[in-house]
């Protein structure tokens, strides 16, 4: 369970699902920076992520009104002060709060999000979710109208979600012996490859995981000066890790991440 919690186990246990997917929630935990257990209200990191998840799996039928919407915070994040009158349609307020010492029940009254609101989306935060150009493009061409589009904005840094990095030629760094690897499974971590590799004798200084789309993850590992590099290429190479025969060479990959 605690494996299937993380990023990786979601990707080596978890079933991706699409819009059209026909599926029911029971119930929702989404984050909160402060959240008001009297009302309900709660405020997020402001990147609106959190609100355009629960708009999507309103447009699947997955959710409706009454799907409890929890958050777990600090006591010190409970407040009194997020006034209801500011809070926009997307607002997700929450059912139940809990916290180290107490769950709330907050009996909400705060109208929750019907769907997905395009006339509230800026330009650029749909850029920025594929999933999202998908649906739209799909129900404009269901229904021949086009949907509206919301103001413009200037995305917070966390909110900008920046492309994988997709070197292809890697070079060494100092005098820290480097091999490559790829054929990785999709849910391989930097950990998984630091013990894999410690598990041959060598003590590993940096791991770097490098994805390209669908494509298998590739990744440069680096080593402690003086080790004995070529055997440890020859105990990797054609090991198996996380059920994939990995393979690895000093200095040098394939472009396409396959043997």
């Amino acid at each position: 369970m605690a494996e299937a919690c993380t990023p990786a186990g979601v990707a080596k246990y978890g079933k991706p699902l699409g819009l059209d997917a026909k599926l029911k929630v029971d119930l929702i935990v989404i984050g909160s920076v402060a959240v008001n257990p009297k009302t309900g209200a709660r405020l997020g990191k402001g990147e609106g992520f959190a609100e355009l998840e629960y708009g999507m799996l309103r447009h699947m039928g997955a959710i409706d009104d009454s799907t409890l919407v929890v958050t777990s915070v600090h006591d010190k994040q409970l407040v009194d002060d997020i006034p209801t009158e500011k809070l926009k349609a997307h607002d997700v307020p929450v059912d139940v709060i809990c916290t180290p010492t107490h769950i709330i029940h907050t009996n909400t009254t705060i109208p929750k999000p019907k769907g997905i609101y395009w006339e509230l989306l800026s330009p650029e935060k749909l850029g920025q979710i594929l999933v999202l150009r998908q649906l739209k493009k799909q129900i404009e061409e269901q229904t021949g109208t086009k949907l509206p589009t919301g103001p413009s904005e200037k995305l917070p840094p966390t909110a900008q979600r920046k492309p994988m990095r997709q070197s292809i030629v890697y070079e060494r760094t100092g005098n820290e012996p480097c091999i490559f690897v790829w054929n990785l499974d999709i849910s391989t971590t930097w950990r998984d490859l630091r013990d894999h590799a410690s598990k041959e004798g060598a003590e590993v200084v940096r791991v770097n995981i490098f994805r390209k789309g669908n494509s298998r993850p590739m990744a440069r590992i680096l080593f402690k000066e003086g080790t004995e590099i070529e055997n440890l290429v020859n105990a990797l190479d054609k090991s198996e890790l996380r059920g994939s025969m990995i393979r690895a060479k000093v200095n040098s990959v394939p472009t396409d991440g396959k043997s």
